[in-house]
Order: structure tokens, then C-alpha cells, then sequence
């Protein structure tokens, strides 16, 4: 990759820019992003809602450490990227933002350095939820649980989590099924995971 350049002083481009820029490079459009985070801030302002950034799509420091102020924690799906994310709140002052992980491949391994990072974790199956409920893993008051609702809004099924077969969650009728079988389950969820989609336009 090319060289990180300081997220908070951009290179000015200009049409020989192509030129003359070692490639490959990421380009940050910030006026366009601090739109965005500008919204978030207006939808905690007016509702409460606390917006995380989901560091999947990019995970690079100098990006974070410009977002981590503009949003209210981050969303993570690996410990690397909860390592990642935990070292620059801590270097811009953000201890107390919150973390939250979901993972399809959640590691038992992994335990003890995600509970050393305060990482809130929403798991991704009953399989997985049940699998560390037996490791004695799971812990009061910061389990949470990642659903399907089956809500599909849009058009190409690839980039779509609430697809049929989709293993991004928990359906709802599996959900149901589980509470029917056994009431007490569900005590030991403080939260509800849904995973949707920027471009949802519903």
C-alpha cells in the first residue's frame, strides 16, 4: 500500500496530481465525510441514538483518528480491528467509547484479550451464543445477540445481510423458537444486533 499520509492535512490535488502521486494511494474527499459525520451528530442530537463506525471498510489509523471524535465508538469484526480501534481512542482521549464486535468467526482464544480491550460482543448464531455460554465466557449486562429480521430491501442479494440462507444473524423464527423451548435464555441478551446496509433506500 502507499505511504499513510496525515488524515487531518490532505494533499491538495490538481490536475497533474496524477502524475507526480506515488500509487497506490487511498484519496479521503473530508468535506464529504464530515457531511456525514455531521449527520450522525444530528441524529444523536435529536433521537439519542449512539451512531459506531463500522472499521471494516477502512482500517486505516490516520482515518480513524480524524472519525474517532465524530462518532460514538466503532464496530468491529475481528480482534485486530478491535486492538486497532481500542489503541486510537485511547491515543485521542476516548477511552470511555464503547467497542462492539460481531463475527461470524469468533475465536474462544480470543477471549481474554477481547475482555482486556472492553469489547462488547453480539454474537452471531444460537450455536456461537450457546458454544461460549458453556465456556463460561459470556458475561452480565455485555452479551448481545445479532438477528435477521428478513427485511430485504435491496436490489442485488450479494450485498444484502437479510437475504434467505443469509448467515449474517440469527433469523427470527429460530430466535422465537429458542424463547418458546426455553423463557430463561433470552435473560442473560442486553442488546440486539441488526445489520443493514448504507444504501438501504427504505
Amino acid at each position: 500500500a502507499g505511504r499513510e499520509r496525515p488524515i487531518n492535512r490532505p494533499m491538495p490535488l490538481s490536475p497533474s496530481s496524477s502524475k507526480t502521486m506515488e500509487t497506490p494511494v487511498f484519496i479521503y474527499d473530508l468535506r464529504r465525510l464530515k457531511e456525514r459525520l455531521d449527520l450522525f451528530g444530528e441524529v444523536h442530537r435529536i433521537s439519542g441514538v449512539k451512531v459506531l463506525y463500522s472499521i471494516k471498510a477502512q482500517p486505516h489509523a490516520a482515518l480513524l483518528r480524524w472519525i474517532g471524535p465524530k462518532v460514538r465508538g466503532f464496530s468491529v469484526s475481528s480482534l485486530f480491528e478491535a486492538r486497532l480501534a481500542r489503541d486510537v481512542l485511547i491515543e485521542r482521549g476516548l477511552q470511555d467509547h464503547p467497542l462492539h464486535l460481531t463475527s461470524p468467526g469468533l475465536r474462544l482464544q480470543d477471549l481474554e484479550a477481547l475482555k482486556s480491550l472492553n469489547v462488547t460482543i453480539s454474537y452471531n448464531s444460537l450455536e456461537q451464543l450457546q458454544r461460549w455460554e458453556e465456556s463460561g465466557a459470556l458475561e452480565s449486562g455485555k452479551t448481545g445477540l445479532r438477528i435477521n429480521p428478513g427485511l430485504s430491501s435491496i436490489p442485488d442479494p450479494r450485498y444484502d445481510p437479510c437475504r434467505p440462507h443469509s448467515k449474517l444473524g440469527v433469523p427470527l423464527e429460530d430466535l422465537q423458537a429458542a424463547i418458546n423451548m426455553n423463557p430463561k435464555f433470552i435473560h442473560g441478551i442486553s442488546g440486539l444486533h441488526c445489520h443493514s446496509h448504507y444504501d438501504q433506500p427504505d
